[in-house]
């Protein structure tokens, strides 16, 4: 939420005439969020705006302030990549269009902005990788605390030494999902279901909703794992300096309490066995005791990593709190959420230097290997 206000001004800003001309393909949620801070960069211009459900289509584009230069509409993402007055893409939607629309834009000669996870699928990644090199093209991730100042802080307190060794990390999300329901099969009306579908299979829906509860259904989605697990087990990865892949992966986890369609589980647990520093991945979605509406905590955390060390621990998401063994507080980095992230995104699209980006595809795919292997 923070890298969505980015080092925006509050007035909206004039595009320069040499602007970035931006497709933005995804509208709802996180799409929206991006808007709001896209239209205050004046060194970007949204020339086109993607969604295929209509309504969403029609919101987003009446919020557009007046006198900036009406953007492209299409419900079909091809129309725009397609495009010679479109330089870059920035991809919002489900993770199950991710690869394909990277892919495809690559394929048109432009530069990428793709939210995470950067992809579904080990396959997938691996084919937007050889995309990006062989078209040449600049592609980020949008694991916006590649650019948390607190957090880079932190990481390289931790390299220093300065609690001794890190012994292991945990990453954890403990995020209250409720029930999606359970319905009759049926098919959403106003859109094109068969184009929301795209390579997966076209079968009717039995949740309650279209949007967004597509990230607890296998072929659309990744579960919470491959959804806010992306970012923490990024961040930890960081702190261990793996570059690889584990030895072996315990994986295990199931969907609990709750009566739904959803097939993604509610309660997991992921254990990395790296020689060195092992890793340890937890999501909950369930409240802490029956009655309550909220989660447990780790190290004050519900959404975080903490690096357990010799002489203390580590606790961070937005900025980070370093302890002593006893649990006192001993040092704070205050942090930004990654505010720079987008615009970090469109330096390098100008400057077309692919080491100036926070969050590189080859590096972002290698932390999603974590996330990916053992759904």
């Amino acid at each position: 939420q923070a890298a969505a206000k980015g080092t925006a001004k509050s007035a909206v800003a004039t595009p320069a005439s040499n602007a970035v001309r931006l497709a933005l393909i995804g509208l709802n949620g996180k799409g929206s969020a991006h808007l709001k801070n896209l239209l205050r960069m004046p060194d970007v211009r949204v020339a086109g705006i993607c969604d295929l459900d209509p309504q969403v289509m029609a919101r987003v584009a009446a919020s557009f302030p007046a006198g900036y230069p009406k953007p492209i509409q299409a419900t079909d993402a091809r129309e725009l990549i397609g495009r010679n007055d479109i330089d870059a893409v920035m991809i919002v939607t489900s993770n199950h269009w991710h690869a394909l629309l990277t892919v495809w834009a690559c394929q048109a000669g432009k530069d990428v902005y793709v939210e995470k996870p950067m992809s579904r699928t080990v396959w997938e990644g691996r084919k937007m990788i050889e995309a990006a090199t062989k078209y040449n093209r600049i592609v980020q991730v949008g694991t916006h605390y590649r650019s948390e100042t607190g957090l880079a802080e932190a990481i390289k307190y931790l390299h220093s030494g300065e609690l001794g060794k890190v012994q292991h990390i945990r990453a954890i999300v403990y995020n209250l999902r409720l029930s999606i329901g359970r319905k009759l099969p049926w098919y959403p009306e106003g859109l094109s279901y068969d184009l929301f579908c795209g390579p997966t299979p076209m079968v009717p829906l039995t949740r309650g909703k279209l949007h967004y509860d597509w990230h607890w259904a296998w072929d659309t989605g990744n579960g919470e794992l491959g959804n806010n697990g992306v970012h923490v087990l990024d961040i930890a990865l960081r702190i261990a300096k793996h570059n690889g892949p584990p030895r072996r992966i315990l994986s295990f986890g199931n969907r609990y309490v709750i009566d739904d369609v959803a097939e993604t589980p509610n309660a997991h647990i992921a254990v990395y066995d790296y020689p060195q520093i092992p890793l340890i991945f937890e999501h909950r979605a369930l409240p802490a005791k029956p009655g309550v509406s909220y989660l447990d905590q780790v190290g004050g955390l519900r959404t975080g990593v903490i690096a357990y060390c010799e002489g203390g621990m580590v606790a961070g998401l937005v900025g980070a709190t370093a302890f002593d063994k006893a649990g006192k507080q001993i040092k704070k980095f205050a942090g930004d959420g990654g505010a720079t992230h987008v615009q970090n995104f469109f330096d390098a699209v100008r400057s077309r230097r692919k080491a100036d980006l926070a969050a590189p595809r080859s590096e972002e795919h290698t932390s999603e290997l974590q996330s990916l292997t053992n759904l």
